[in-house]
């Protein structure tokens, strides 16, 4: 398993990293490295997460295997790698390798040259604490796919030894005094992304499989690490407007706000709070983008029929000019620094025990702790529901966050109780939450359609009231089915006992 952090490099910033006080220290050994990368013509590989390369180092050649499924974290990726005699792929390396040979499977004979990278590699060895070994590889060159090439520059920090925590701390250091940020794209997605002008294949939310007699000070950090992944592999995508890829990046935002909740009661609230703040800004910023996406993509979409296309032609191209600026603001956020320090600071926090409260028991059960924190979630949710039919917009609104934070956290421990009893209950809250997604849709609207300043413009008056007026008649629907399945969850057994 290879955990390495990558941080993009400006060209300006690359002379503040060589004078780091560890770099300067340590002897750089430069190889040029020209890596060419193998996929079927249908890239059979990539729509599955594999990279399989051979690459030329000096006068060396070592051919790699590598998965984007790692154990969990952002920083760590599956990888398998022999000395081969040329450039030339060797296949009999990857079938004396079984999990190599099972990732590639029988595409293994169909593989041809896609794409290369041409790189000048600066390399350090990096001794930090006393403790941890870090291979530091400042590289410049590019990638190329037939007559296109893209500039790479970046730093690399490969852990070779030792625990993770320093490694992690120097990246966020190199991050925040060299104007750096996390390149969450890998050398090999960037050459498909040339190749195919399209967004790497999204690989699904991080698969979370507890074992039985986890403790806490495994769970928690385990927990925070996949919520991280998710976080990482959906921040290319938001930067470019993909609809999909801002909402997913809201999500992750959700899921690790959720643990801080669940966790509370034993972990540190200082670093918490800063955390939660940040995400928080960011989740705001990022819903911005998404209120107009729902805007245009479903609800006039469904409303268009009773509309009539001229009138929601209308509505759209207002909506799309503000639909750009709340995205350009979304590609500011996302690229800027602040997605980079949380990485790095949540997960250099969760490297050790320094985030649990002192006089928590970090080696009790987590399955022993449960039953506690999740009915402190449920209670809120159920408290926050008690007068549903007198709730106000912003009083839904709580109660919506309420039962997304328990759904989150019944999905994060569901590997730990009956598959069947999580599902039926977390079953009950979905449909409450889709009732509630509708209605806190209609009232998006009703502000959507003020921003476009219909009383400032006649064109849009008419059409506005005529949105408004199906919004009405949708939101009346949503009340009755809420009040039903509100019923049903309240009376739902929970699975946790």
């Amino acid at each position: 398993m290879e955990t390495e952090i990558k941080l993009l490099l400006p060209p300006a910033s690359r002379a503040a990293v060589e004078a780091h006080p560890l770099f300067a220290a340590a002897p750089a050994r430069r190889v040029h490295n020209v890596s060419t990368y193998y996929d079927t013509p249908d890239l059979a590989l990539w729509a599955r997460g594999v990279a399989l390369r051979v690459r030329r180092a000096g006068d060396n050649f070592v051919q790699t295997v590598k998965s984007a499924q790692g154990d969990g974290s952002f920083a760590s990726r599956g990888e398998w790698e022999w000395p081969v005699a040329s450039d030339a792929l060797d296949p009999a390396a990857v079938e004396r390798e079984p999990e190599a040979r099972d990732l590639v499977g029988d595409d293994l004979a169909r593989v041809t040259p896609v794409f290369t990278t041409d790189v000048q590699r600066d390399t350090r060895i990096l001794t930090l604490d006393g403790k941890t070994t870090v291979e530091a590889s400042i590289d410049a060159g590019e990638v190329r796919a037939g007559a296109r090439s893209h500039a790479l520059s970046e730093v690399e920090l490969e852990l070779k030894g030792g625990p993770a925590g320093p490694l992690l701390r120097l990246a966020a250091e190199l991050a925040r005094d060299a104007a750096l940020r996390i390149g969450p794209d890998s050398k090999s997605e960037r050459g498909y992304a040339l190749l195919t002008d399209d967004l790497p294949p999204h690989r699904g939310a991080a698969d979370i499989a507890l074992p039985a007699d986890v403790a806490l000070r495994d769970a928690f950090p385990a927990l925070v690490a996949a919520s991280a992944r998710d976080f990482a592999a959906d921040l290319s995508p938001a930067a470019r407007g993909d609809v999909e890829g801002v909402h997913r990046l809201r999500a992750a935002i959700r899921k690790l706000r959720t643990l801080f909740v669940l966790f509370a009661p034993h972990i540190d609230p200082a670093a918490t709070a800063t955390f939660n703040g940040e995400l928080r800004d960011l989740g705001r910023v990022l819903g911005g983008g998404r209120d107009w996406d729902v805007f245009l993509t479903e609800t006039l979409a469904a409303a268009e029929v009773e509309l009539g296309g001229d009138a929601a032609g209308i509505l759209r191209g207002a909506a799309e000019r503000r639909r750009a600026e709340a995205h350009a603001a979304v590609t500011a956020a996302v690229e800027g620094p602040v997605p980079t320090a949380l990485l790095l600071g949540l997960s250099a926090w969760t490297a050790d025990a320094g985030w649990l409260k002192r006089d928590a028991d970090g080696d009790a059960r987590l399955l022993d702790l449960l039953p506690g924190l999740l009915d402190r979630l449920e209670r809120k949710a159920l408290k926050r529901g008690r007068h549903l039919r007198s709730l106000d917009v912003e009083d839904r609104h709580a109660l919506r966050k309420s039962l997304k934070k328990l759904r989150y956290a019944c999905e994060d421990v569901a590997s730990l109780y009956g598959r069947g009893a999580v599902h039926r209950y977390v079953a009950t809250i979905k449909k409450v939450l889709q009732d509630l997604g509708h209605l806190n849709d209609a009232a998006v609207t009703e502000e959507r359609v003020g921003d476009l300043a219909p009383a400032d413009d006649a064109a849009l008056a008419d059409p506005a009231t005529a949105l408004l007026a199906w919004n009405d008649k949708r939101r009346r629907g949503g009340e009755r089915d809420l009040r039903r399945r509100w019923r049903k969850f309240r009376h739902a057994d929970p699975f946790w006992g």
